[in-house]
């Protein structure tokens, strides 16, 4: 489930009604209540999912001029050599095969240009081709990827689930009843997955894993979506398992990964999963064994901050802790304080020198061991990934190195947001809007050049060239790499659409 924050299903305290599918799995099955994502953005956090490799290993840091190696090894090719038919079924263009995680798919579905406006296509379309797949192979053993893309930005949930939500939801703004709706509407695919495992006899056989690539943000920290920051808003997800022979309903405490999901499956199936070198085998808190990895440290991070010259964010979540390492850094007690409201970096600085030193190996290890992922795309791949809203990556942002000069991200959310706002410029009714924020973005920051090729990329999809060059030869002035990979995505204008 993209982009599914792990307190929006009933699993996790939220109303039923909006998740009951996915809840009454959950009350038969495995729930690890504090699962963690390395980072809140869609290919590496899916990457880490596949491999059990965090994304600095994997050279895959943003959703942007990045793939998978050929050289890891993903839970698919693992399955395949051992006898598996191996289908994946994607909700969107950010998980197209030319980013790599198509490694070990005898099949893998990623046709969805333009099915319902943009490069995505609803969870209903999704769950048919997966049904379809399983069904033709149904005497096999399977292994099937299915991503829901609908919790993910624009919200536009079908009915009855765009308006099942207004009056539950009527103090809350429109866009969260829109995003319970797109939550809603993806457990009743879910639902329709489950009914067809059970009408086929294949349910009871069948492990099971329900996930999130990362959450979503709803001004939690000033942030709208995700990306930006490392708070458990966006970084927290659901995590639910079925396995077989593993009866009974069981709630797991201790802090996870999504990179333990590949080495956890590996394990419950009885399969060795070389090369995997970060996840971690949860097999025994099945049998409600706790603490399983006393001195385990989860990693998380952001670069989206340095794409306006901003620094890193670096995470370390030990015991009831968490530790955000940056230029004015954060600790919180996560145990008591889980939306990060009460910020003990003053008051309790003993306990910083620990999970300093956490990080730094964490970091240390992965700098000696990384590969590089990056790749250059071509003007239309890059096109239709800022449909989406993702902001490209330049190559002075594209690493974790922590610069303390550098400005806090906490001084960059408002203008992240309205970049964010900015990026709407690709639907022709939303640029007097877009328009607007580009022009607060250079009141701003008048210093950094993303406000003036974002006012310049406008322009020129309004037809308005000529007034398009002067700010876009002020961007190239403050900085002429990043000019240039954000016009990639132009052409000229098309009165014809």
């Amino acid at each position: 489930m993209d982009t599914t924050r792990w307190d929006v299903l009933s699993s996790y305290g939220a109303p039923e009604v909006q998740s009951p599918n996915i809840g009454a799995f959950a009350r038969e099955n495995i729930v690890f209540e504090n699962c963690y994502a390395p980072v809140a953005v869609t290919l590496p956090s899916h990457a880490t999912m596949l491999t059990g490799m965090i994304p600095p290993q994997l050279g895959v840091l943003d959703n942007n001029h990045y793939v998978l190696a050929s050289n890891h090894v993903t839970l698919a090719e693992i399955l395949k050599e051992q006898g598996f038919q191996t289908g994946a079924f994607v909700g969107s263009f950010i998980l197209d095969s030319m980013f790599g995680l198509d490694q070990g798919f005898d099949v893998y579905n990623d046709d969805v240009t333009g099915e319902i406006g943009i490069p995505e296509r609803r969870g209903d379309e999704t769950t048919a081709r997966a049904l379809e797949w399983l069904e033709h192979n149904r005497d096999q053993k399977n292994f099937v990827f299915i991503h829901y893309f609908d919790p993910h930005a624009p919200y536009d949930p079908p009915e009855p689930f765009a308006s099942r939500f207004k009056e539950l939801y009527r103090e809350y703004p429109e866009f969260v009843q829109d995003y319970v709706g797109e939550i809603a509407f993806t457990d009743h695919c879910i639902g329709q997955l489950i009914t067809r495992l059970k009408e086929r006899g294949l349910y009871d056989k069948s492990l099971i894993c329900i996930t999130a690539d990362h959450g979503e943000s709803h001004e939690e920290h000033g942030e709208f979506s995700h990306g930006f920051f490392i708070y458990n808003s966006t970084i927290k997800v659901p995590l639910i398992l079925k396995v077989p022979g593993y009866g009974g309903h069981i709630r797991v405490r201790d802090s996870v990964g999504l990179v333990d999901i590949t080495p956890t499956i590996c394990a419950a199936l009885g399969i060795e999963s070389t090369g995997i070198s970060s996840g971690r085998d949860l097999t025994d808190s099945f049998y409600g064994r706790e603490n399983l990895y006393s001195d385990r440290a989860i990693f998380s991070y952001s670069i989206e901050a340095k794409k306006y010259g901003g620094n890193s964010l670096l995470s370390v979540i030990f015991g009831e802790y968490k530790y955000i390492h940056t230029t004015r850094s954060e600790l919180y007690n996560i145990s008591n304080d889980i939306y990060e409201r009460i910020n003990l970096i003053d008051l309790e600085p003993n306990r910083v020198p620990q999970l300093r030193e956490k990080l730094r190996n964490i970091v240390d290890d992965f700098a000696t061991n990384a590969t590089n992922g990056r790749i250059e795309l071509d003007a239309e791949t890059a096109r239709r990934l800022e449909r989406l809203g993702y902001v490209g990556t330049t190559e002075s942002a594209a690493n974790l190195e922590f610069d303390p000069s550098a400005s806090d991200p906490k001084d960059l959310i408002d203008y992240h947001d309205l970049n964010s706002i900015a990026l709407a410029y690709v639907w022709p009714d939303s640029q007097a809007k877009a328009l607007s924020a580009a022009e607060s973005m250079i009141e701003m920051r008048p210093d950094l050049f993303n406000g003036y090729v974002m006012m310049g990329k406008i322009l020129i999809s309004m037809g308005r060239a000529d007034d398009a060059a002067p700010f876009l030869a002020r961007a190239a002035e403050l900085d002429p790499e990043g000019t240039r990979a954000q016009l990639q995505t132009e052409r000229p204008h098309d009165p014809a659409g």
